[in-house]
């Protein structure tokens, strides 16, 4: 598989310290969003998911699905009891190919097996869903932080997500 050509779409704000990155993240205007979901998947642990490029659904154990996609610069999210409508032909599961991305002006390439992460996480209670510049964060006890965020990609002028384990 060839390597995706993506950049980053600069961050809205950025920040001088930790302690004020933080502090912007706990004002960020989307965050009562986060909360207010957290609290619909309280209690639950992590059963699938599947994917495309630009959406990806994680199903927990009372039945919610955390639906996350992408819009130019944003990750978008709702958790709905309402499977998303995702293109079949292109739809991912675990077990699907890791995929390749080639970042920036440099053309370093990075491989993201979205396949492993959300195998890993199979069974993980959730603990909540957080939000910062970079993008959406999924914590669950015991794992990384799965990390959710937009990228562009470049032969094709679109939005797509960008998906990565970060502690």
């Amino acid at each position: 598989m060839e390597a995706v050509p993506v950049d980053f779409y600069p961050l809205e704000r950025t920040y001088k310290t930790a302690q004020a990155a933080i502090a912007g993240a706990r004002n960020n205007p989307r965050q009562p969003k986060a909360k207010a979901d957290s609290a619909k998947l309280a209690g639950t642990s992590v059963v699938d998911a599947w994917w495309t490029h630009t959406q990806f659904a994680i199903r927990f154990s009372n039945g919610h699905i955390l639906h996350i996609w992408v819009s130019p610069g944003r990750v978008e999210w709702e958790v709905t009891d309402v499977p998303p409508v995702i293109g079949e032909s292109e739809t991912q599961r675990i077990g699907s190919k890791p995929i390749r991305y080639r970042c920036g002006p440099g053309a370093r390439e990075v491989s993201q097996d979205w396949s492993a992460l959300t195998a890993r996480r199979r069974g993980a209670e959730f603990e909540r869903l957080w939000l910062n510049e970079g993008g959406l964060l999924v914590y669950l006890r015991g794992r990384l932080i799965w990390f959710f965020a937009v990228v562009r990609r470049t032969d094709l002028d679109q939005p797509i997500l960008w998906v990565e384990e970060s502690t």
